[in-house]
């Protein structure tokens, strides 16, 4: 049974979109693109939007929004997905890693005033799965040191901390619009969020070879999004409420039955937090067996991430001198495992991954 994780929905809406765009024959720099800039950043709580054609272009374009400059350190956590680190190494600078806090998989903002030098510019903190990052003491810390803060937010469409969704507390966030995300514009695409006017400016004119009304006025790259897929994501926009509240229907269902599993820790949400579950992530030890398991009984599971980014030969070159301790991830890396999730599965569909599952333990248990 092949599980679906994509949200892409074609139906008459999608159609009637798409063919708008089409009757209208304008294809980029248009106003679907503008408008969904405006709703999008509407619904998550910020002022302004700059829609890009990926989610590491909303990163790349933030970093160099911001100025970055060869040698500057920017602090991030290593287990995120590669497109999270590359974003710095493109835009000259250096990742420093702290490490996460091993329950709810984001970064422990306890050890981040440790790891900041004189070098340090910038720091990403990562929503990972749908669950935010502990943002209040990032941001105090940020402030405290003179830093930007940007969020990558690539899997935390509609999560909220303390109320406020993603993109509220970084002077940039990054989000991507991939067709596995809980939003999605069917394509490769992205959005960058912040309530300053300035540098959100600046990214629109990055995205499109450094121009401003018109004229070239500094380098940019070609990193537009498509009109198409710009209406497309508009539709799911509308989608997106009801596609975060299934996702937690199917969490529920999952925390439920593997609960009562001793060797199985569920994902958390902490009080104050909302989790849109863009995957569904346990940690057991037996995660290769149980993987081959589920696959065996046709069941799709996936591991985000079982490399810790500092031990990239890449990146090891760039960090030879950092003695940072990243224990968590180490430890937490070859035990994670995410099960099927998406806005489309049914309770049946995830009941019976529930009884593969306990059927595995019971034969491993002693």
């Amino acid at each position: 049974m092949k599980i679906p994780r994509t949200t892409v929905d074609v139906g008459q809406e999608e159609l009637e979109a798409v063919k708008r765009v089409f009757e209208r024959g304008q294809f980029v720099k248009g106003p679907e693109c503008e408008a969904l800039e405006k709703e999008f950043a509407t619904y998550q709580g910020t002022k302004y939007g700059a829609a890009v054609n990926s989610g590491t272009s909303a990163l790349h374009l933030s970093l160099l929004a911001i100025g970055i400059q060869s040698g500057d350190e920017i602090i991030t956590v290593p287990n995120t997905f590669a497109a999270t680190v590359n974003a710095i190494i493109m835009a000259g600078g250096r990742p420093k890693f702290v490490d996460i806090n091993p329950h709810t998989y984001t970064m422990d903002a306890t050890q981040l005033e440790s790891a900041i030098t004189p070098k340090t510019k910038a720091i990403i903190p990562v929503h990972l799965y749908g669950l935010m990052a502990d943002m209040k003491p990032i941001r105090e810390i940020a402030d405290k040191h003179d830093l930007y803060v940007i969020e990558d937010a690539c899997q935390a469409h509609g999560a909220k901390y303390f109320g406020k969704k993603a993109g509220y507390h970084g002077d940039l966030a990054a989000f991507s619009f991939f067709p596995t995300k809980n939003m999605t514009v069917a394509g490769d695409g992205g959005i960058v969020l912040s309530n300053n006017e300035e540098l959100i400016t600046k990214i629109k004119a990055l995205r499109d070879h450094g121009r401003m009304m018109g004229k070239h006025v500094f380098a940019g790259l070609n990193n537009r999004l498509s009109e198409i897929f710009a209406a497309i994501g508009r539709i799911n926009l509308k989608k997106l409420d009801e596609h975060n509240e299934h996702r937690r229907k199917i969490a529920n269902i999952y925390s439920k039955h593997l609960s009562e599993i001793q060797d199985i820790e569920i994902p958390i949400e902490p009080k104050g937090y909302y989790h849109v579950y863009h995957l569904y992530t346990i940690k057991t030890s037996n995660r290769d067996e149980l993987r081959t398991f589920l696959k065996n009984n046709n069941i799709e599971t996936g591991i985000m991430y079982d490399t810790c980014l500092d031990e990239l030969d890449y990146i090891k070159k760039l960090n030879d001198d950092d003695k940072s301790r990243l224990d968590n991830c180490k430890n937490i890396k070859s035990k994670i495992l995410s099960l099927p999730i998406s806005g489309k599965l049914e309770q049946p569909t995830i009941e019976n991954v529930c009884k593969k599952i306990k059927t595995f333990h019971q034969h491993v248990s002693p």
